[in-house]
């Protein structure tokens, strides 16, 4: 087996340069995404997934001379301003890769001819149907969706939207696309494949890493200003560098 460095020249030490080595999961979907594989990722939260399917994901797009394109599909406005905190100043100053995010009212275009694109099955509902050349442009150049979070999708509303719109931009483009899923909570990855029309070839790629959970009840009589004060004692006063918070509705995790 080829090392990683030699597998993603470009984008190698961009996503990894500062990590002693890879998780093995990271290792793993190398080759298969090059290699243009339907893939479901399942692994922990803060386990790496991201990058894992992005480094091989944009070597391919680099390889092509940017002909190939990519779109990432979220759930939540919130999690595409997370990844564009956490990778935009990576694809643009050390790898040229121009991104773009359309999720309802926000719309940053990529500098007009973006490589990879955040959006909502919502807004790709629309850009299927807009008049705007450079999106049309930037559509038929896609060949990879990558579906962050995919198990809220799963026999629900969205995920049906999702399904079909992926089927118009396939007749779009005249292609099959390659899918990519991600999640940490899957719990039929088949029925996934099933119901998103994955290739009959997919691979799957598990880790199960288990974690000690210390459980803190704490009320807060009002959420809108407690929270910030909670989050602000958890990050300077107990050092605290990741925290998820669980929403009951997207338009609160908004």
């Amino acid at each position: 087996m080829l090392s990683p460095l030699l597998q993603l020249p470009h984008t190698f030490r961009a996503f990894y340069g500062s990590f002693t080595g890879l998780h093995p999961l990271q290792q793993q979907a190398i080759e298969p995404i090059l290699a243009n594989r339907d893939l479901i990722l399942q692994s922990a939260t803060g386990s790496g997934k991201t990058e894992a399917v992005l480094a091989p994901c944009l070597e391919g797009i680099i390889g092509s001379g940017k002909i190939k394109a990519a779109l990432y599909i979220v759930p939540t406005r919130a999690l595409a301003f997370d990844i564009r905190r956490r990778f935009a100043g990576v694809l643009k100053d050390r790898l040229g890769i121009r991104l773009a995010i359309r999720t309802g009212d926000i719309k940053t275009g990529g500098g007009g001819h973006p490589d990879i694109m955040l959006t909502t099955p919502e807004s790709l509902d629309v850009m299927l149907g807009s008049a705007n050349d450079d999106l049309q442009a930037f559509l038929l150049r896609v060949r990879t969706i990558i579906i962050d979070e995919v198990h809220p999708f799963v026999h629900q509303y969205r995920g049906q939207q999702l399904a079909y719109l992926m089927q118009r931009l396939e007749r779009r483009i005249a292609t099959r696309l390659q899918k990519i899923a991600l999640s940490a909570t899957i719990a039929d990855p088949v029925e996934v494949c099933r119901f998103l029309n994955f290739k009959s070839d997919f691979v799957l790629l598990t880790e199960n890493v288990r974690r000690q959970i210390h459980p803190r009840l704490i009320h807060l009589e009002d959420d809108e200003d407690e929270l910030i004060k909670l989050l602000s004692d958890l990050s300077w006063e107990w050092k605290y560098r990741k925290i998820l918070i669980f929403a009951n509705s997207r338009g609160r995790c908004d």
